[in-house]
């Protein structure tokens, strides 16, 4: 069964057949079968921890796949979910640690965000042209935020004082990135030690980034965070290096990039406290033992979870009436099962959330998943220092079906 990588019930039909035309005689059925496997699987001495530890990345992986299978399970063998991680003072005094939607988009107005897209998509013959009251309009907006004055003198400045009602070429994609109503921080997905951002940050301070000593750091920046690249390039070098409007937007990109991470009611790491950690019966992660348990946040108790953004994409199950959804499984870079998880209910940010946040001393530098899009929304709204160095990424083949970020 083992050789043959064939399913427990696969392979008693299998030798049933095979022991009925052989003598005649029937074979132990399936349920005492399952029993005697079990039983005999615990005399063995198997290191499981080898099996399911890649050489190369170690015990905890800088870089995690996951994803949920439609393997189900008889939904009657599927034990309880533990409540006793779970105590009634964590119930009273849920955790806060999230930070709201409002101060994570750039543009929290929705209007400002409908406009400026507007302005900066490409004009279609079937379209209605932005016009110049929808021009004044979005300029008048976004004066009454103070975070959006560098965004309206550059406007300003790119469209010669409203005489063009179309934002330049050039500038339309980060222009409509920043329109979208996703956080800043998934704009530029960069952890705050990386090379890339301090290079932003360098030229923010007035630094020539198209200067041939600085050749090097400018590819990095294309390398890592090519959507202020562009934006560089689009401007590309003055007589004065990178123009100050520009220079003061990316300031203000950052800062609000950084809002992203910053801890709710004034609460630091020291102060939170976890309950302790118990191991679910369904589960399998021989190398990544829980260290703690999962407390109940307040955005757990509210019914309006779309106030922070959770329900950018959603991802659509059907439930079974006998089976499981399905095992959610999570595997390294170079393909190693680190463990698995049979799903209670339908796939959702939940799952790959409390198996980061609960199994891993330190997140994980990169995940991918393919609705990393709620995912990211997910651990912001709940654990946004414990990701601040993580980029959340949607693999290509299922890139097209996303709209969050």
């Amino acid at each position: 069964m083992v050789e043959s990588r064939n399913p427990l019930a696969s392979f008693h039909r299998t030798y049933s057949e095979r022991l009925a035309g052989l003598s005649g005689s029937e074979a132990l059925p399936l349920h005492k079968f399952r029993l005697t496997w079990n039983a005999f699987a615990r005399l063995l001495d198997l290191k499981y921890e080898d099996s399911f530890k890649c050489d190369t990345c170690g015990l905890q992986p800088p870089v995690v796949i996951c994803d949920g299978t439609t393997i189900g399970l008889n939904k009657k063998l599927l034990e309880p979910i533990p409540d006793t991680e779970r105590e009634s003072s964590h119930h009273d005094h849920p955790v806060d640690n999230g930070t709201k939607h409002s101060d994570r988009v750039f543009i929290p107005n929705p209007k400002i965000r409908k406009l400026l897209l507007q302005y900066s998509s490409t004009t279609h013959p079937t379209e209605k042209p932005f016009s110049c009251e929808e021009y004044k309009t979005m300029i008048q907006l976004m004066k009454k935020n103070d975070h959006l004055h560098s965004l309206t003198r550059f406007i300003d400045l790119i469209s010669d004082q409203g005489r063009n009602l179309i934002a330049p070429r050039e500038f339309s994609p980060f222009l409509q990135d920043l329109s979208k109503n996703s956080p800043t921080s998934a704009i530029l997905q960069l952890p705050e030690q990386s090379k890339a951002k301090q290079y932003i940050k360098e030229v923010i301070h007035g630094l020539d980034i198209f200067s041939s000593e600085n050749q090097r750091k400018l590819e990095i920046i294309q390398q890592d965070a090519p959507v202020i690249f562009d934006f560089l390039s689009g401007y590309g070098r003055t007589a004065y290096g990178v123009p100050r409007e520009v220079r003061h937007l990316l300031r203000d990109v950052l800062l609000r990039a950084r809002n992203s991470y910053a801890f709710s009611n004034n609460r630091t790491e020291d102060n939170i406290d976890y309950p302790a950690p118990q191991e679910d019966p369904i589960a399998c992660f021989p190398c990544l033992p829980k260290h703690r348990g999962k407390p109940v946040y307040s955005l757990d108790r509210t019914s309006d979870r779309h106030r922070r953004g959770e329900d950018a994409c959603k991802k659509l199950s059907n439930k079974h009436p006998t089976l499981s959804p399905g095992i959610f499984t999570m595997h390294c870079m170079h393909g190693v099962c680190y463990g698995f998880q049979a799903m209670r209910q339908v796939e959702s940010p939940e799952i790959p959330f409390n198996i980061l946040t609960t199994r891993f001393t330190k997140a994980p530098e990169i995940v991918i998943y393919d609705n990393s899009c709620r995912l990211h929304q997910y651990c912001l709204n709940r654990e946004p220092r414990y990701f601040m160095n993580t980029t959340f990424l949607v693999d290509r083949l299922h890139w097209k079906n996303h709209t969050g970020f």
